[in-house]
Protein backbone atom coordinates (compact mmCIF):
# COMPACT_ATOMS: atom_id res chain seq x y z
CA UNK A 1 0.00 0.00 0.00
CA UNK A 2 3.13 2.03 0.72
CA UNK A 3 3.86 2.14 -3.01
CA UNK A 4 0.02 4.04 -3.50
CA UNK A 5 -1.47 6.00 -1.16
CA UNK A 6 0.33 8.32 1.34
CA UNK A 7 -1.17 9.57 5.04
CA UNK A 8 -3.03 12.88 4.37
CA UNK A 9 -4.21 11.89 0.80
CA UNK A 10 -7.43 13.36 0.29
CA UNK A 11 -10.17 11.14 -1.93
CA UNK A 12 -12.86 12.91 -3.54
CA UNK A 13 -15.93 11.14 -4.50
CA UNK A 14 -19.09 11.14 -6.12
CA UNK A 15 -21.94 8.46 -7.25
CA UNK A 16 -24.85 7.40 -9.62
CA UNK A 17 -27.17 7.35 -6.41
CA UNK A 18 -29.64 9.72 -5.47
CA UNK A 19 -28.31 10.92 -1.78
CA UNK A 20 -25.12 11.52 -3.72
CA UNK A 21 -27.04 13.78 -6.58
CA UNK A 22 -28.93 15.35 -3.79
CA UNK A 23 -25.98 16.31 -2.20
CA UNK A 24 -24.66 17.50 -5.34
CA UNK A 25 -28.19 19.81 -5.58
CA UNK A 26 -27.52 20.73 -2.05
CA UNK A 27 -23.86 22.14 -2.51
CA UNK A 28 -24.97 23.91 -5.35
CA UNK A 29 -27.80 25.86 -3.46
CA UNK A 30 -25.73 26.68 -0.67
CA UNK A 31 -22.34 27.71 -2.85
CA UNK A 32 -24.20 29.33 -5.89
CA UNK A 33 -21.79 32.64 -4.78
CA UNK A 34 -18.65 30.61 -5.46
CA UNK A 35 -19.80 28.39 -8.34
CA UNK A 36 -20.75 31.98 -10.73
CA UNK A 37 -17.19 33.79 -9.21
CA UNK A 38 -15.13 30.70 -9.86
CA UNK A 39 -16.70 29.03 -12.99
CA UNK A 40 -16.72 25.40 -11.20
CA UNK A 41 -19.00 22.98 -10.68
CA UNK A 42 -19.75 20.64 -7.45
CA UNK A 43 -18.55 18.02 -8.65
CA UNK A 44 -17.99 15.49 -5.09
CA UNK A 45 -20.56 14.36 -2.58
CA UNK A 46 -18.02 12.72 0.01
CA UNK A 47 -14.42 13.16 1.22
CA UNK A 48 -12.07 10.90 2.73
CA UNK A 49 -8.68 11.27 4.25
CA UNK A 50 -6.01 8.50 3.97
CA UNK A 51 -4.80 7.94 7.44
CA UNK A 52 -2.27 5.86 6.80
CA UNK A 53 -1.43 3.69 3.20
CA UNK A 54 -4.38 0.63 3.13
CA UNK A 55 -6.62 3.03 6.16
CA UNK A 56 -9.22 5.70 5.44
CA UNK A 57 -10.86 7.94 7.85
CA UNK A 58 -14.30 9.22 7.15
CA UNK A 59 -17.77 10.71 8.74
CA UNK A 60 -20.51 9.15 6.93
CA UNK A 61 -24.25 8.82 8.06
CA UNK A 62 -24.80 5.64 6.60
CA UNK A 63 -23.11 3.54 9.56
CA UNK A 64 -25.94 5.11 11.90
CA UNK A 65 -28.66 4.09 9.00
CA UNK A 66 -27.05 0.58 8.89
CA UNK A 67 -25.86 -0.08 12.27
CA UNK A 68 -26.44 2.33 14.73
CA UNK A 69 -23.70 1.14 17.47
CA UNK A 70 -21.09 1.92 14.67
CA UNK A 71 -19.69 5.88 14.92
CA UNK A 72 -20.30 8.30 12.27
CA UNK A 73 -16.64 8.97 12.36
CA UNK A 74 -14.90 5.83 11.41
CA UNK A 75 -12.07 3.84 9.91
CA UNK A 76 -12.40 1.96 6.75
CA UNK A 77 -9.96 0.20 4.50
CA UNK A 78 -10.48 -0.27 0.51
CA UNK A 79 -11.69 -3.99 0.69
CA UNK A 80 -14.36 -2.66 2.37
CA UNK A 81 -15.34 0.46 -0.07
CA UNK A 82 -17.92 -0.41 -2.58
CA UNK A 83 -17.17 1.67 -5.61
CA UNK A 84 -19.84 -0.07 -7.80
CA UNK A 85 -21.89 2.81 -8.39
CA UNK A 86 -18.97 5.46 -8.52
CA UNK A 87 -19.26 8.13 -11.22
CA UNK A 88 -16.06 10.28 -10.14
CA UNK A 89 -13.25 10.10 -8.32
CA UNK A 90 -10.38 12.52 -7.11
CA UNK A 91 -7.64 12.11 -4.86
CA UNK A 92 -4.94 14.64 -4.07
CA UNK A 93 -1.77 15.08 -2.43
CA UNK A 94 -0.29 17.70 -0.56
CA UNK A 95 2.84 18.06 -2.33
CA UNK A 96 4.80 19.40 1.34
CA UNK A 97 3.52 16.31 3.44
CA UNK A 98 6.23 13.89 2.16
CA UNK A 99 8.99 15.24 3.74
CA UNK A 100 7.13 16.67 6.98
CA UNK A 101 7.52 13.71 9.30
CA UNK A 102 5.92 15.57 11.99
CA UNK A 103 3.06 16.30 10.24
CA UNK A 104 2.46 12.70 8.94
CA UNK A 105 2.91 11.47 12.84
CA UNK A 106 0.36 13.66 14.23
CA UNK A 107 -2.62 12.96 11.38
CA UNK A 108 -2.21 9.52 12.41
CA UNK A 109 -2.64 10.49 15.95
CA UNK A 110 -5.48 12.79 14.87
CA UNK A 111 -7.48 10.35 13.22
CA UNK A 112 -7.37 8.09 15.99
CA UNK A 113 -8.56 10.77 18.49
CA UNK A 114 -11.39 11.61 16.48
CA UNK A 115 -12.87 8.41 15.63
CA UNK A 116 -16.52 7.93 16.99
CA UNK A 117 -17.57 11.75 16.31
CA UNK A 118 -21.61 12.09 15.28
CA UNK A 119 -21.99 13.08 11.85
CA UNK A 120 -23.45 16.36 10.86
CA UNK A 121 -26.86 16.19 9.35
CA UNK A 122 -26.13 19.66 7.98
CA UNK A 123 -27.92 22.23 8.66
CA UNK A 124 -29.94 20.70 11.62
CA UNK A 125 -27.62 19.09 13.72
CA UNK A 126 -26.40 21.32 16.54
CA UNK A 127 -24.14 19.20 18.55
CA UNK A 128 -20.53 20.79 18.65
CA UNK A 129 -18.66 17.43 18.30
CA UNK A 130 -20.52 16.81 14.96
CA UNK A 131 -18.87 16.41 11.85
CA UNK A 132 -19.61 16.75 8.27
CA UNK A 133 -17.14 14.35 5.89
CA UNK A 134 -15.26 17.43 4.55
CA UNK A 135 -15.24 19.27 8.16
CA UNK A 136 -13.64 16.54 9.17
CA UNK A 137 -10.42 16.38 6.81
CA UNK A 138 -10.48 20.24 7.64
CA UNK A 139 -10.18 19.62 10.74
CA UNK A 140 -7.48 17.65 11.11
CA UNK A 141 -5.63 19.81 8.50
CA UNK A 142 -5.73 22.66 10.94
CA UNK A 143 -5.00 20.31 13.71
CA UNK A 144 -1.31 19.69 12.39
CA UNK A 145 -0.70 23.42 11.19
CA UNK A 146 -1.75 23.25 7.49
CA UNK A 147 -5.04 24.73 7.79
CA UNK A 148 -7.53 25.17 4.86
CA UNK A 149 -8.60 28.60 3.69
CA UNK A 150 -12.65 27.38 3.82
CA UNK A 151 -16.13 28.42 4.84
CA UNK A 152 -17.89 26.76 8.20
CA UNK A 153 -18.97 24.42 8.21
CA UNK A 154 -16.89 23.45 5.05
CA UNK A 155 -18.66 21.56 2.33
CA UNK A 156 -16.98 19.40 -0.60
CA UNK A 157 -17.09 21.51 -3.06
CA UNK A 158 -15.32 23.94 -0.62
CA UNK A 159 -12.41 21.53 0.02
CA UNK A 160 -12.50 21.25 -4.30
CA UNK A 161 -11.95 24.62 -4.75
CA UNK A 162 -9.15 24.78 -2.41
CA UNK A 163 -7.37 21.79 -4.00
CA UNK A 164 -8.29 22.90 -7.72
CA UNK A 165 -6.90 26.37 -7.34
CA UNK A 166 -3.37 26.07 -5.58
CA UNK A 167 0.36 24.20 -6.90
CA UNK A 168 0.66 22.25 -3.46
CA UNK A 169 -1.66 20.02 -4.47
CA UNK A 170 -0.98 16.51 -6.53
CA UNK A 171 -3.27 14.84 -8.56
CA UNK A 172 -2.29 11.09 -7.44
CA UNK A 173 -5.75 9.34 -8.74
CA UNK A 174 -4.17 6.78 -10.95
CA UNK A 175 -1.73 5.67 -7.98
CA UNK A 176 -5.68 4.79 -6.18
CA UNK A 177 -7.18 2.89 -9.14
CA UNK A 178 -3.78 1.35 -9.49
CA UNK A 179 -3.79 -0.10 -6.09
CA UNK A 180 -7.97 -1.01 -6.70
CA UNK A 181 -6.85 -3.30 -10.08
CA UNK A 182 -4.00 -4.78 -7.72
CA UNK A 183 -6.46 -5.61 -5.09
CA UNK A 184 -9.02 -7.03 -7.08
CA UNK A 185 -6.63 -9.23 -8.26
CA UNK A 186 -5.57 -10.78 -5.05
CA UNK A 187 -2.10 -8.91 -5.62
CA UNK A 188 -2.00 -6.91 -2.69
CA UNK A 189 -3.67 -7.47 0.90
CA UNK A 190 -4.55 -6.32 4.21
CA UNK A 191 -1.27 -8.54 5.25
CA UNK A 192 0.48 -5.48 4.57
CA UNK A 193 -1.82 -2.70 6.60
CA UNK A 194 -0.37 -0.99 9.25
CA UNK A 195 -0.72 -2.54 13.07
CA UNK A 196 -2.76 0.77 13.71
CA UNK A 197 -5.73 -0.75 11.96
CA UNK A 198 -6.33 -3.42 14.72
CA UNK A 199 -5.59 -0.55 17.36
CA UNK A 200 -8.35 1.92 16.00
CA UNK A 201 -10.76 -0.69 15.01
CA UNK A 202 -11.02 -1.95 18.39
CA UNK A 203 -10.20 -5.29 17.54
Amino acid sequence: WELFHQTGDILFIAERTLTSKAILAFQTARRFAQIITTQQQPRFSHVRLCEAPGLYIEATPVSLLQKHNEPAARIVCPENVDNGQRSDFLVVRQRRLASNIDALVNIRMRCGFHVGRPYRFYPFTQRDDAVLCSELVALIYAEVGLPLALMTPPLPFDLQLVVSNSQEWEDVTQAYLWAEELLQLGLIDSVLRPMEWRRLEGE
